[in-house]
């Protein structure tokens, strides 16, 4: 049943206004005389690590990891989470929301990830596409895990994945990489970036396909027939130019656009889903110098489909049952971003940004299958507008000591909330819900202080407030995982992160860095998937569930509080090898939950203690190799701490041989001991896996 929904005049009409206007108090107020005492470059990703950066990596980082995807690459880096173990290879498309800093696992994203500074989240649900990206294709990632309120980002506010693209870095090049294995089919990617017209145009573009066959989830002792590999297959393609509008190259104009659509096997033959993305941006850029103003304006169109089966599975494994057939869940996102940073009077260095950002969109699937076949339909979605002032002031009290004081002050939006259900057979309406407009208008702070007291010594503190608000799939689209269902909520607050850190930065030598940062946040109104109804029974949101079925909904808990400290090293060895460690404790708790009072004092789902980290490297003549293990520590796959995740360590390994000029050959090994990684327990012991030894082999040239 189709029904037209009728839109109205939105707010973000109100706002626009402001850009064009802030934009002109920015050039006046700029005083090119002075010194700011840093680069003026608005380029957002920074390429050198300090004492509050959870991880910077660079393209060599990248390139010589032994894993396929990029979040498996990213999640060496303690604090680096998604919402379960698998990697994007395998893993749900909702479960690949992430997290930074240990702040708690989520579905939807709780950081921000911007690609050259143009968002990547999701539109619908806040999840990362991590395998859109080539790893191949990147200069640098830098992770960054608290809220920054003067970085406009159309996006969570709570942390930031930076990703460097190698596009806009240098030119010429083009590379070409094509690999295989036992449980990859092949992955093949091909990137260029090419300049003309006296070096004034630059002409960038990449494909990428990759067919993994996957493996298994379920493990062994509980294998069925039902049970196949779960798999995935995507193809994807980025191309854009940038002209420089000037002969000093201070001005430049990006064009870009990236189209991506993948095909994914979740384990069982009628379980799947389809994702498609394209998505357009335009950047204009001005680099002045060090006495100069710079500036940044982009605006960004995204458009995102996703369709989605879920099943239900007998307790003997012999067949499965459709439960919710989420058929179309378009969405699309529309924003305009802008930076502006200029010098003023003393020494300070002010950022003045800008951030709008509308989306709508809505699930439409069947469900209420009685044995049959679906009998009921539902449509349910709504529109957010975000926007957001945001303003920075990086004041050098003294060389040594800098004061960096930010804040924003945002407006949000939910309008056109809605809930329809209807009978598939007769047409008639079961349910025709609208939820009234709500508004909040969030104001995020930070205080930072740097010390540099000498060259070998760093220090780092910060204090901040950050919100995230609910996206519509948490608003407005239910989901089955295993033997639990969740509803959506309607009525779901905005998250607020309360945080405060500090770190330090030693280099005792010129072949060892140190590197220590201790945090304390409170995630209020953190958004969880709380268990409220187990079967066998009927019930009135739930509908039947049978025996050992979980009637879960999304709520607000009042408080979570977190504690860590984070550890790490960097230290030259004997023999030009490197070693690289990182870990991770943390502690955290419920401190209140109103909506359930049984879940005060519980560790919230998927939040381990400990994790940690180990890379050793080295090269020969023609040969370069690494050696690496990761290890975290058990932690709990429901919100009542009943099913708990065995920790686990895994070790990897790459060896790659130079073939001749710009060519060379590679091997990587994943889990090398073959340890079982669990994914997921379900309340009749089944136990979902991930990541069992896999290997892959391949070659790349650059020319």
């Amino acid at each position: 049943m189709s029904r037209s929904i009728p839109r109205k005049r939105g707010w973000h009409r109100k706002i626009l206004p402001v850009f064009p206007l802030l934009t002109v108090i920015g050039l006046l107020c700029a005083n090119p005389n002075e010194d700011p005492g840093e680069s003026a470059d608005i380029t957002i990703v920074a390429d050198r690590p300090t004492p509050l950066r959870t991880g910077v990596l660079n393209s060599a980082t990248l390139r010589d990891a032994p894993q396929t995807s990029l979040d498996g690459v990213l999640r060496q880096v303690p604090g680096f989470s998604l919402f379960r173990r698998s990697d994007s290879l395998i893993a749900h498309p909702t479960a690949q929301g992430v997290s930074l800093g240990n702040t708690g696992p989520n579905g939807a994203s709780r950081a921000a990830v911007l690609l050259d500074g143009v968002p990547m989240n999701d539109p619908f649900g806040g999840w990362i596409s991590w395998n859109r990206i080539p790893v191949s294709s990147l200069a640098s990632v830098t992770l960054t895990p608290d809220g920054r309120p003067a970085l406009p980002s159309a996006g969570p506010l709570c942390a930031t994945v930076a990703l460097r693209s190698r596009f806009l870095v240098a030119a010429p090049f083009a590379s070409v990489e094509a690999v295989a294995g036992d449980r990859l089919a092949h992955q093949g990617a091909f990137a260029f970036a090419q300049d003309s017209n006296q070096g004034r145009t630059r002409i960038f573009g990449g494909v990428q396909e990759i067919d993994f066959r996957g493996y298994q989830v379920i493990r062994k002792d509980r294998l069925g027939p039902v049970d196949i590999n779960a798999f995935s297959r995507s193809q994807g393609f980025d191309a854009g130019v940038r002209q420089f509008m000037d002969s000093e190259g201070d001005w430049t104009l990006t064009l870009r656009t990236q189209g991506w659509q993948e095909q994914r096997g979740n384990g069982t033959p009628l379980a799947q889903n389809q994702s498609k993305a394209l998505d357009f941006s335009l950047q204009l850029e001005h680099r002045g110098t060090l006495e100069e103003w710079s500036g940044q304006w982009t605006a960004f169109h995204q458009r995102n489909d996703f369709a989605s089966t879920f099943t239900s599975i007998s307790a003997n494994r012999l067949s499965e049952t459709l439960t919710l057939d989420q058929y179309a869940v378009p969405s699309t996102a529309t924003g305009l971003l802008q930076k502006l940073r200029f010098p003023t009077l003393g020494n300070h260095v002010l950022s003045l940004g800008t951030d709008l950002r509308i989306a709508e969109g809505a699930t439409h699937e069947n469900f209420r299958n009685l044995g049959a076949g679906f009998t009921w339909g539902r449509e349910a979605g709504g529109n957010q507008t975000d926007a957001g002032v945001s303003l920075e002031d990086r004041w050098t009290v003294f060389p040594q000591f800098v004061l960096t004081p930010s804040a924003r002050a945002g407006l949000h939006f939910e309008q056109e909330g809605r809930l329809r259900e209807w009978d598939l057979f007769s047409g008639s309406v079961i349910t025709n819900k609208t939820y009234s407009a709500r508004q909040t208008a969030p104001v995020d702070l930070r205080l930072a202080a740097h010390w540099k007291p000498r060259t070998s010594l760093e220090a780092e503190a910060a204090i901040f407030s950050s919100h995230r608000q609910p996206t519509l799939n948490e608003l407005y689209r239910p989901y089955q995982l295993g033997n639990t269902l969740t509803l959506a909520n309607p009525n779901l607050r905005s998250e607020t992160l309360l945080g405060s850190e500090a770190g330090l930065l030693w280099h005792p030598n010129a072949r060892l860095t140190l590197k220590t940062r201790v945090f304390f946040n409170e995630l209020r109104d953190a958004v969880a998937n709380v268990s409220e109804v187990v079967g066998p029974g009927s019930y009135p949101d739930w509908g039947v569930l049978r025996a050992g079925v979980i009637g879960a909904r999304r709520e607000n808990l009042d408080a979570i509080r977190i504690f860590g400290c984070e550890a790490g090293a960097d230290a030259t060895l004997p023999f030009g090898m490197k070693l690289e460690t990182r870990w991770l404790h943390s502690t955290a708790r419920v401190r209140r939950a109103a909506v359930q009072r049984s879940l005060e004092g519980l560790i919230p789902a998927q939040m381990p203690s400990d994790v940690a980290s180990l890379t050793l490297k080295g090269e020969w003549p023609k040969w370069r190799w690494q050696l690496g293990a990761s290890f975290a520590s058990g932690q709990f796959d429901d919100d009542q701490n009943q099913r708990r995740l065995a920790g686990y360590a895994s070790f990897n390994a790459l060896v790659t041989r130079e073939l001749g000029k710009g060519c060379e050959w590679f091997l990587g090994v994943e889990n090398l001991a073959n340890k079982e990684i669990q994914t997921r327990r379900d309340p009749d012991g089944t136990i979902s896996i991930t990541n069992p030894r896999s290997w892959k082999t391949g070659v790349r040239w650059e020319f």
